[in-house]
């Protein structure tokens, strides 16, 4: 039998879409990827990095006032980009991403500047995330965190919400570096530098779980609005759903700081999946997240447990309880 989950091999991520695998990012990034598997190398916290706050309920953005402008500014920037003209495919993409989001809410914690079409910065080779915000440019521009934030071929995949999706994302991130710089900056000149200031961040368990999970976090009002297509609203949840069980191995550990906050996005999760319509596919891309990313049978069994029904609706179907069954047995879970 065919497995209908089609499951990631362990330590490895790469992708080009949002909806394919995907090649590790570096510790030094935050990017937005439909599984977000960090391959960060462990490093020691000197200390315990202080968690931020839940980030706010995205509001919905102003439409605009153009929306028949969308089909054609995507379809130019992913055909110039598939044909290979990089150059007018950066501009193409520049535009299309501008007008997803030049009407977006911020989060709270910045000081909003709405950008340019040229604040839009385009990495093709990019291909480990669809967007991402990168630690090393913060300090060399740390007033403009648009400089931060790079867009992939990713970054266009349906519509214009999901773009929108992934910027919100990365803003989320922008928030957290502008609390570590400003705590960075207020450290003063203990000769110690960025780099090692952020090394308790990019812990990995830290990076790839709660840090990660609060900007995920900010994808359930987007999936609640609707309007995204099925494989936009199959990233969401698989982005979510591994920083959430990532989230468990991190909070299970060492950080009983985080086991409220913890509570809290499993408390927002269940509440999702309890009004979607969507539940099979929410409950399949659980176990996807289980697979992909647990290794710990205590995490996977405290998961299993506290979204169990989310989990039984997929674990029920009979042609995916197979997979289930398997995966539970080579965690010693199952007999």
């Amino acid at each position: 039998m065919k497995s209908p989950i089609r499951r990631p091999a362990r330590n490895q991520s790469s992708r080009r879409s949002p909806f394919l695998q995907r090649k590790p990012s570096t510790a030094a990034s935050r990017p937005f990827i439909s599984n977000p598997a960090l391959q960060r190398s462990p490093q020691p916290a000197a200390t315990t990095p202080t968690p931020t706050q839940t980030a706010a309920v995205p509001a919905p953005s102003t439409p605009s006032p153009h929306p028949s402008a969308w089909p054609h500014l995507k379809t130019t920037a992913q055909t110039l980009f598939a044909k290979n003209k990089l150059p007018a495919a950066t501009e193409a993409y520049q535009k299309a991403i501008h007008f997803a989001i030049i009407n977006m809410p911020p989060p709270p914690g910045i000081t909003w500047r709405p950008p340019a079409t040229t604040d839009i910065q385009i990495d093709f080779n990019l291909s480990s995330a669809d967007a991402q915000t990168r630690q090393t440019e913060v300090e060399k521009h740390p007033g403009d965190y648009w400089k931060w934030i790079f867009f992939g071929a990713g970054a266009l995949a349906d519509t214009p919400l999901y773009t929108e999706a992934i910027t919100y994302h990365e803003l989320v991130h922008v928030v957290q570096y502008i609390a570590y710089w400003r705590q960075y900056q207020s450290a003063g000149k203990t000769g110690q530098s960025w780099v090692d200031f952020m090394r308790p961040y990019n812990e990995t368990l830290y990076a790839k779980g709660p840090e990660e999970m609060e900007a995920h976090s900010t994808s359930l009002p987007f999936l609640e609005r609707g309007g995204l297509s099925q494989k936009e609203t199959t990233a969401l949840y698989r982005g979510m759903l591994v920083s959430l069980v990532n989230t468990y191995a991190y909070t299970g550990k060492s950080r009983p700081a985080y086991r409220k906050t913890l509570k809290g996005y499993t408390a927002q999760v269940l509440a999702y999946f309890d009004k979607t319509g969507q539940k099979e596919a929410f409950s399949k891309a659980l176990w996807w997240a289980l697979i992909d990313s647990s290794s710990d049978p205590a995490v996977t069994k405290k998961v299993v447990t506290e979204l169990k029904r989310i989990a039984a609706v997929a674990y029920n179907l009979p042609e995916f309880k197979p997979f289930c069954q398997s995966f539970l047995r080579e965690q010693g879970l199952m007999k």
